[in-house]
């Protein structure tokens, strides 16, 4: 979106030709005029304003703020402990993705992330499984060593397994290594 000639050219004649950076009130004053692109009258008005008296009370710089902060936007639909309940609710299988949580827990993904951000508590911890030998590993494994035939000088084949069915246990049975959870400080994690 542009703006009308008349406007640009009034902008010009308004912006000073000499500035200095040491005096408040040049640069309360170049600031409202560069707002002009994106502000209202009212609003530079107000700017010029707050700018102006927050000099006059003995201020080095002319203190512009929204004195809106923290009071406007839309007002928090669910509270600190809604969103804690509904996500507790969830078992730990169902908190390994943002998604699945938010999905489980009826709550939308962005209200989780704000609930993180907002520093109560939720964090994703994640699990590493130790791969030791357990038993039924170390047996998979003489069963593997038992299809080798010792040859001379070191010289070992393994035996042709023409005659065996091989079924990938992987398939019906996907251990992860690591998982993620999103647990709070008060949690425990699930092995």
């Amino acid at each position: 979106m542009s703006r009308p000639a008349e406007t640009s050219a009034t902008m010009n004649e308004l912006l000073p030709t000499r500035f200095c950076w040491n005096d408040p009130s040049e640069v309360c004053f170049l600031m409202v005029h560069l707002s002009l692109l994106l502000s209202s009258l009212a609003a530079i008005g107000a700017s010029w304003t707050r700018g102006r008296s927050s000099i006059a009370d003995g201020a080095a710089l002319a203190n512009v703020d929204s004195r809106r902060k923290g009071n406007c936007g839309a007002k928090k639909v669910r509270s600190v402990i809604d969103i804690k309940m509904a996500i507790k609710a969830v078992p730990h299988e169902g908190r390994q993705t943002l998604c699945s949580t938010a999905v489980l827990s009826g709550m939308p993904k962005i209200a989780i992330l704000r609930h993180m951000k907002e520093a109560h508590g939720l964090a994703a911890r994640t699990s590493h499984l130790k791969p030791l030998l357990t038993d039924n590993m170390l047996e998979r494994l003489w069963f593997a060593v038992s299809f080798v035939q010792p040859g001379l000088r070191r010289n070992h084949s393994f035996i042709n397994m023409y005659k065996n069915v091989h079924v990938d246990e992987k398939w019906f049975f996907i251990t992860k290594v690591k998982r993620r959870f999103y647990l709070y400080d008060d949690e425990e994690m699930t092995e």
